[in-house]
């Protein structure tokens, strides 16, 4: 079973052996990748049409390719939220995603990444998602 974040960094701050601490919990560590080799993952693993993803999320055909191509390797966080909705991600995948589009992630104590956070886990759309961040006070994505 996977354990959390924050389990993992009092693992770390308190092993007496990263050797022996990796062997324990390497199951848990991400492999590291490009923003493009992310997505490609997450088209493989959802079984979702790139085009697709582009169309819901309602983001510049153009744009969106160069991110899918890695021409893009910054995009806004919200674009990469909108696709992450697109798909729709899971809340942990999106975390992944924001990681490898070097965005950030989704902080619970931060207002508006809890509503997206609600958001993503409910598969919202990204109109309802800007509609519901918008009738609670918050900016919708850009």
């Amino acid at each position: 079973m996977r354990i959390n974040t924050s389990q993992l960094t009092n693992e770390i701050c308190s092993a007496d052996s990263m050797d022996k601490w990796e062997q324990e919990n390497g199951d848990d560590l991400v492999e590291e990748m490009s923003l493009a080799d992310f997505l490609s993952q997450m088209l493989e693993e959802h079984g979702v049409a790139k085009n697709e993803v582009i169309k819901l999320a309602d983001i510049d055909t153009v744009y969106a390719y160069q991110i899918f191509q890695g021409k893009k390797q910054k995009p806004s966080r919200d674009k990469l939220i909108r696709l992450a909705l697109a798909w729709p991600l899971t809340v942990d995948e999106t975390k992944r995603l924001l990681y490898y589009g070097q965005a950030g992630t989704l902080y619970p104590r931060v207002r508006r990444d809890a509503y997206l956070m609600y958001a993503i886990h409910n598969k919202f759309s990204v109109l309802e998602t800007d509609r519901y961040l918008f009738e609670h006070g918050e900016a919708a994505l850009s």
